[in-house]
């Protein structure tokens, strides 16, 4: 119950807190800025530098995590039509801990209360499968390739979170 009212609350503060955000064109993982359009051959050069990139057979997808990480926490991934950047996705967070996702949420919102704001678009969606429940809402940015999504995947009462940013055309 206290999940439920968690998420529920947490969705109205973060509508009532941004009704506006940033207009942004970029994603940084760490030290790199990735743009769309950059060439394949720049990105994973750059990203080589301080990650770990595992290609998806055939796919013109990246996963990328840290240089070793035993664990193989993936901290984003790209994806790249005809040899050029075409989305690029920032994981934020990822894990069980609503008191660890409410501090990422937030982080992010004091992130963009400095910034020049637009109106968003928001799209909420729930999937249901035997298994699993999963409740997403993206919040696409006007004028921008970025959306955000936030996800709740509640399997059979035992929920987790994940915050990610993305850029796609």
């Amino acid at each position: 119950m206290l999940k439920r009212w968690g998420s529920r609350m947490l969705l109205a503060i973060f509508l009532s807190t941004i009704a506006q955000i940033v207009l942004a064109s970029s994603i940084s993982m760490g030290a790199v800025e990735l743009r769309l359009g950059m060439k394949k051959e720049a990105v994973l050069s750059s990203l080589n530098k301080y990650y770990k990139l595992i290609p998806i057979e055939d796919s013109g997808t990246f996963i990328i995590e840290y240089k070793n990480d035993s664990e193989h926490n993936a901290v984003g991934s790209v994806a790249f039509k005809n040899g050029i950047l075409s989305n690029v996705s920032k994981d934020w967070y990822s894990g069980r801990d609503i008191k660890g996702f409410y501090q990422v949420f937030f982080g992010l919102i004091n992130r963009y209360s400095k910034e020049k704001y637009k109106p968003i678009q928001i799209i909420a969606e729930t999937f249901i499968h035997p298994d699993l429940e999963t409740k997403m809402t993206t919040l696409y940015i006007p004028n921008t390739d970025l959306y955000y999504q936030i996800i709740e995947f509640n399997g059979k009462g035992d929920f987790s979170y994940s915050i990610n940013e993305c850029l796609s055309k």
